[in-house]
């Protein structure tokens, strides 16, 4: 099965679906409508947790009811994903730093506060099978704009700086 979100102007914008891709055609189902917008949905491990992005912030929700998500942190981000073990979660904060937060769901769900796992910035992100490397695509810093030179006469300087040859 495969998770996704919907990003656009529609009555169905930002909601999270699934797609059947054993079937042929693809069965699609809006897994539910969430007031406010949800994005980069994933699943746990064992498949009973599904964790995304709601209105900017992480939160998790038992799959596949979806009923009582909860945040996991209050860092805004993007990129949540799973550790392979189900132990602890992965995202990018809003600085594109990759940061981490420890997770358990039994015998109740409870979360370590988050951590920064590596300084970024980052745009991306994923997790290799085995859980011991990243994938990351490191974000291009552009210097901010500091001066803005602004010179008068801008043809008469470049006639004296450079007269026109004779």
């Amino acid at each position: 099965t495969l998770f996704y979100s919907d990003w656009g102007p529609s009555e169905v914008g930002c909601d999270l679906w699934t797609a059947s891709v054993n079937e042929n055609p693809p069965h699609v189902e809006r897994l539910k409508s969430l007031e406010g917008c949800a994005w980069h949905p994933a699943i746990s491990p064992d498949g009973r947790w599904l964790l995304f992005m709601w209105n900017g912030n992480p939160v998790i929700a038992p799959y596949p009811s979806l009923e009582h998500f909860q945040p996991i942190s209050t860092m805004p981000g993007s990129f949540p994903v799973w550790h392979p073990d189900g132990e602890s979660i992965f995202y990018l904060d809003s600085w594109g730093t990759l940061t981490t937060v420890e997770i358990r769901t039994e015998p109740t769900i409870s979360f370590s506060p988050y951590e920064v796992a590596q300084w970024g910035p980052f745009d991306s992100l994923d997790i290799f099978p085995d859980g011991r490397r990243f994938l990351v695509i490191k974000a291009d810093l552009v210097e901010p704009i500091t001066e803005l030179v602004v010179v008068e006469n801008w043809f008469e300087e470049l006639k004296r700086k450079a007269p026109p040859s004779r």
